[in-house]
């Protein structure tokens, strides 16, 4: 069964808001008695987090709550992209979205994201 793809009424995400970084650290140092540590990789594959905010109003908020919720059940995974390089990616939500009003008085949301690249 494909994975659910990401909302097609939820914004486009640009790689100007979001950030990479590694989930763990993929180096193992070694003492040794004499001489410089030996190090050695501890994974062939390491999964990467992306986060970052998008700017929605209340409907989309909704709309990324019944998403993450409903369709996801809070666990499974969905199909977006890569923004280095536009290619096809999987991704779980880390944890659920935060939210802030972002315009005092005004519909409009500061969500942030927490994912975790398949």
């Amino acid at each position: 069964m494909a994975n659910a793809p990401w909302p097609s009424s939820l914004p486009k995400i640009t790689s100007d808001t979001f950030a990479y970084a590694p989930l763990v650290e993929n180096v193992l140092e070694s003492s040794v008695e004499t001489g410089a540590p030996k190090r050695r990789r501890r994974f062939t594959y390491v999964p990467e987090t992306l986060t970052g905010t998008l700017l929605l109003t209340g409907a989309q908020c909704a709309t990324l709550r019944d998403f993450v919720a409903t369709t996801l059940q809070d666990v499974l995974p969905f199909d977006w992209i890569d923004l280095r390089d536009r290619s096809a990616a999987s991704y779980i939500f880390q944890k659920r979205p935060s939210y802030k009003q972002a315009v005092s008085g005004l519909d409009f949301w500061q969500v942030t994201l927490e994912l975790v690249m398949q």
